[in-house]
């Protein structure tokens, strides 16, 4: 059953315009993010539903120079923005690497959110193509604006793509 998840979810770029999400399926999207995993649990994540003028408003900020026409269509956006880096717990290092999980940890959420969507029988598009600063700026926010995800029901003549993907052996290295 999973397996057939994976398989169906695709980046949709064909949305039915006449449909509207149900608020049930969006908060189980939504859930579907916040019970994500993250490092230290910090949870770094914040979700902005768009929807309405406001959807309008994002949306032409993530079609600059022509990119992402078929947004238009799309009913739902979330923008997924990261919180400020938290301060570290007395002399203990927020991590010894110095690595910024943050992004990581907010990409596993965003992952689940659109695997969820696939489940309840949505689709969606991560969309990276932005002006971050300015899509902060209309949801009044302070978070770093990394994603947004286009979220809504794919239009009757948008079918599965065959994905064409490296080939395991290339991919996948084991070590004893």
């Amino acid at each position: 059953m999973f397996d057939e998840l994976l398989i169906q979810r695709q980046s949709c770029r064909n949305f039915d315009a006449s449909r509207t999400v149900e608020r049930e399926k969006l908060e189980s999207v939504l859930k579907a993010g916040i019970v994500a995993p993250s490092a230290r649990n910090f949870q770094p994540w914040n979700f902005y539903v768009c929807t309405g003028e406001t959807a309008d408003k994002v949306r032409k900020e993530c079609q600059h120079g022509g990119a992402n026409a078929f947004l238009n269509n799309c009913p739902v956006l979330i923008a997924v923005g990261i919180r400020q880096k938290p301060e570290t717990a007395g002399a203990r290092p927020l991590n010894v690497t110095k690595q910024d999980f943050r992004p990581l940890d907010a990409g596993i959420a965003v992952g689940q959110m659109c695997l969820e969507a696939t489940n309840v029988g949505l689709s969606t598009c991560i969309i990276g193509w932005m002006n971050c600063s300015a899509i902060a700026e209309i949801l009044n926010t302070e978070d770093e604006i990394k994603v947004v995800i286009a979220l809504g029901y794919a239009s009757h003549d948008d079918v599965l793509r065959p994905k064409n993907r490296r080939n395991f052996n290339d991919v996948v290295k084991f070590f004893d």
